[in-house]
């Protein structure tokens, strides 16, 4: 998460020394929950109902215990503070609203809104959550539905500058890796296993190397480009 965090600030030309604030606020986004026992280290989702509302503080008390151990870290600690706020104004601890704005490295904080770091933490952790089954549901998502979902919340929870940009860059389907085509509009090959070739023109439709039915069956090779199916659907194997 802090990698993609990083990879993400570069895309709005953020300075070395803010890139190295922005990737320690994500290193550090949930401190707060050491403070909070250990109902609270665990999955979002597993969190008890009767708990919810002491769990929405850990971003509090992440940043007091910051600002205990270190009172310069002032971009760090707000970033810590405000990573589970939202843009219309429904997040948490505090409820601060965002103007949906690209967080910039030239945009100042302004009192009263998120801090341009959490907006893009916000969002490579939402990310990284809805992927490992890490926060509030309990299923993993393949990285395509990920994204649909983020996108989907684009501007009402996260930054739909940042989700603009998340979208161009993340790397739903690795070269190499092993897919299930579930849906697809172009071929007729639903069910047939492939590897990922290419992803470079459509990071949500790339080329596949076909190389097994629905059934496992071993079938001669075969080179299909999906970078113009609408319907493509993958599901990534483990």
């Amino acid at each position: 998460m802090v990698s993609l965090s990083v990879l993400l600030a570069r895309q709005f030309g953020y300075t070395n020394r803010q890139l190295r604030e922005l990737a320690l606020g994500a290193l550090l986004h949930a401190v707060g929950k050491i403070c909070l026992g250990d109902e609270m280290l665990l999955p979002e989702y597993m969190v008890p109902d009767d708990k919810a509302d002491l769990y929405r503080e850990y971003p509090t008390y992440g940043f007091i215990l910051m600002h205990n151990t270190n009172p310069a870290l002032k971009a760090e600690r707000l970033t810590i503070l405000h990573h589970r706020e939202w843009q219309d104004g429904g997040g948490w601890p505090q409820g601060l609203r965002g103007d949906n704005q690209p967080p910039t490295r030239t945009n100042s904080h302004d009192q009263g809104l998120i801090h341009r770091y959490a907006e893009i933490i916000s969002v490579a952790s939402a990310y990284d959550n809805l992927v490992n089954g890490t926060g509030e549901l309990p299923q993993r998502l393949q990285p395509a539905d990920a994204l649909a979902l983020i996108m989907a919340l684009s501007r009402k929870c996260f930054n739909q500058a940042v989700c603009q940009v998340f979208s161009r860059i993340v790397c739903l389907y690795p070269t190499g890796a092993m897919v299930q085509i579930q849906e697809s509009s172009s071929f007729g090959f639903e069910g047939y296993y492939g590897v990922v070739k290419d992803q470079s023109h459509d990071p949500a439709r790339p080329v596949l190397i076909l190389y097994a039915d629905p059934r496992g069956k071993r079938v001669r090779p075969k080179t299909l480009d999906f970078s113009h199916d609408p319907d493509l659907r993958l599901r990534i194997m483990a």
